[in-house]
């Protein structure tokens, strides 16, 4: 088994011990995914779990917020099980696989989730003011997941907060607002994201946890192979005679703090571009310094953009450097 710590400066709020899950996800009831032998102690923070529920995130966000109950080992919130306290499972903020099917007006929704949890839903600063007209059974699935995630930032001091892929499949939330509730609850509280996709919760995240068919994979509480595995910053531009972008590649290897790589390739046209990728660990400031090479070399720029951090390159970059897995 491969055991997780919190950051040193981080209290203990929540125990995993030796646990064996499966959520309900398959056919039938059964189980698409299960989580075998993980053990996991959390304190306050933003702890990113990254994999599928094939891997087992769905059955995790499961038996943390005691919808599930372990099949072997244990959860304990501040000493209690979730799974057999109702008590307990209200101080937890929960965004779940499987929609809990709202009835009623919206309206109806926020007054009960004030009157069990006492804090208010916070549509407004998550830019969803327009749903609180509505009655649920008119929300569409994405609205519906949007008003869920609400309803999970909602608790006022809770004992843990688990979002299940808060990011897909969520309709009109203001990625502004709820970064800063993110940030509020963590501040107090542990914050568990559980995803497939890294590229948002990278930025937000104390620790990431690499989640491969029930197992940890990896383990990264902040440098280290995320680090290095972070996005690249794309620049296309204009190049009639194949002669900028190699030119500006070459600047830019020089002028760009903390690069890790500066590659090149020219783009088939017409129109003829080219195209440097640059993979640094501050893409800001990287951005900032291609500006002004751009700006000082007269290269004009079509484009920016970013890529996404894919899964599959940072299951690969970890199994290539055991050394830095969790002992």
């Amino acid at each position: 088994m491969t055991e997780s710590r919190p950051l040193a400066s981080n209290s203990a709020r929540v125990r995993v011990c030796g646990l064996y899950a499966g959520d309900a996800l398959g056919a039938g009831g059964g189980s698409l995914g299960r989580v075998w032998g993980i053990d996991w102690t959390l304190g306050h923070g933003i702890h990113a779990v990254i994999g599928t529920p094939e891997d087992g995130t769905a059955a995790l966000a499961g038996v943390l917020t005691g919808e599930l109950r372990p099949k072997r080992g244990s959860v304990y919130i501040e000493g209690v099980a979730p799974f057999a306290s109702a008590v307990c499972r209200r101080r937890i903020g929960a965004l779940l696989p499987r929609s809990t099917g709202l009835g009623g007006t919206v309206r109806e929704l926020i007054a009960l989730s004030h009157a069990v949890r006492g804090g208010d839903v916070p549509l407004d600063r998550l830019g969803l003011g327009a749903l609180r007209a509505r009655r649920n059974q008119t929300l569409s699935v994405p609205e519906a997941r949007a008003l869920e995630l609400a309803l999970a930032l909602a608790t006022p001091t809770p004992s843990l907060v688990v979002l299940h892929e808060p990011w897909n499949g969520v309709a009109g939330v203001d990625p502004i607002g709820f970064r800063e509730l993110l940030l509020e609850r963590a501040a107090s509280a542990p914050v568990v994201v559980l995803t497939s996709v890294l590229t948002e919760v990278a930025k937000l995240a104390d620790s990431v946890h690499l989640l491969e068919g029930g197992r940890w994979a990896a383990v990264d509480g902040g440098s280290g192979w995320l680090a290095r595995a972070a996005e690249k910053l794309l620049v296309w531009l204009e190049d009639p005679n194949g002669l900028v972008t190699p030119e500006l590649a070459a600047t830019l290897s020089t002028r760009v703090e903390n690069a890790r790589s500066v590659s090149w390739e020219r783009i088939a046209g017409p129109p003829q571009l080219g195209l440097v990728a640059i993979a640094a660990d501050d893409l800001e400031a990287a951005a900032l310094t291609v500006s002004k090479v751009c700006a000082e070399l007269a290269v004009n720029v079509r484009a920016l953009a970013t890529t996404p951090l894919e899964r599959a390159a940072l299951l690969g970059l970890v199994r290539a450097a055991p050394s830095e897995r969790s002992p």
